[in-house]
């Protein structure tokens, strides 16, 4: 219990002072990806403050968020919303934008369950599913999924590869990056 606590206030900490240049390689996707977003576990919103400050500024942006302290430290402006729920029940379905999950999926305890609802979006309004996270087959990746194994963390990290795998297997369209320690996968619909 206490490691988990331990592993939240330092997650809150970093989140105080954000480098906006991890998400340069997702916002450079472009601005047609990003017309409504759906922030899967995205903190207080700090991908939406990226693309703003390169100009891109989506008609709609909701971030869910399971920490309510995290959540409270977003900046809420016109077009944006920030809910605290669990993404594993929330009804994902609703939602007809690009999902993203920019440093989040390996949070999850249940990933795949989490990406079920994120492929029923793409299929309801052909839409798209972008992935950006920590590769567990670097070094640095594998001690990040040390550390957050430590601090009780999910760390259900996925492999690039067996995550474009199984995004494949729903007849999606895939484009993966593969960076230093990180990967960004995009999926919609071929």
């Amino acid at each position: 219990m206490i490691a988990i606590l331990i592993g939240q206030k330092l997650l809150r900490l970093l989140y105080r002072r954000p480098k906006l240049s991890l998400y340069k390689a997702v916002v450079e996707l472009g601005e047609d990806l990003f017309r409504e977003v759906l922030d899967v576990g995205g903190g207080p919103g700090y991908l939406l403050k990226a693309l703003l400050l390169e100009g891109i500024k989506p008609e709609q942006y909701i971030v869910i968020e399971l920490d309510s302290k995290l959540a409270e430290m977003g900046e809420i402006n016109e077009v944006s919303e920030v809910v605290v729920g669990d993404a594993h029940n929330l009804p994902l379905r609703a939602w007809y934008g690009t999902v993203v999950f920019h440093d989040s999926l390996h949070h999850f305890t249940d990933p795949y369950q989490v990406l079920e609802g994120a492929v029923a979006i793409l299929r309801a309004r052909n839409s798209c599913i972008v992935i950006a996270d920590i590769n567990p087959s670097t070094t640095i990746g594998r001690i990040i999924k040390l550390v957050e194994k430590l601090f009780k963390f999910p760390a259900k990290f996925i492999e690039p590869e067996e995550l474009t795998e199984y995004l494949s297997r729903k007849d999606l369209s895939i484009h993966m990056v593969v960076r230093k320690f990180s990967y960004i996968v995009t999926a919609c619909l071929s």
